[in-house]
């Protein structure tokens, strides 16, 4: 999350994905650079109340690979 452009249209796609995932209990793994707080104030108070009480937060650290030379 967050790599996409925020506006109405794809708020309202990922509260339907999300939802509808939740609803028909599907696993999902979400994965994003942005903190709690950019979270909250990029998407919807729904989108944001369901990822926090329904899924598990792992944070990783380290390198990012991406940027790595070989």
């Amino acid at each position: 999350l967050g790599a996409e452009a925020i506006n109405s249209f794809t708020i309202t796609e990922l509260f339907n994905i999300v939802n509808t995932r939740l609803i028909t209990d599907k696993k999902t793994i979400i994965s994003t650079n942005l903190s709690l707080e950019k979270l909250s104030e990029a998407y919807s108070d729904r989108i944001f109340s369901r990822l926090m009480s329904h899924y598990d937060i792992f944070k990783f650290y380290g390198k990012d690979i991406r940027t790595k030379r070989g």
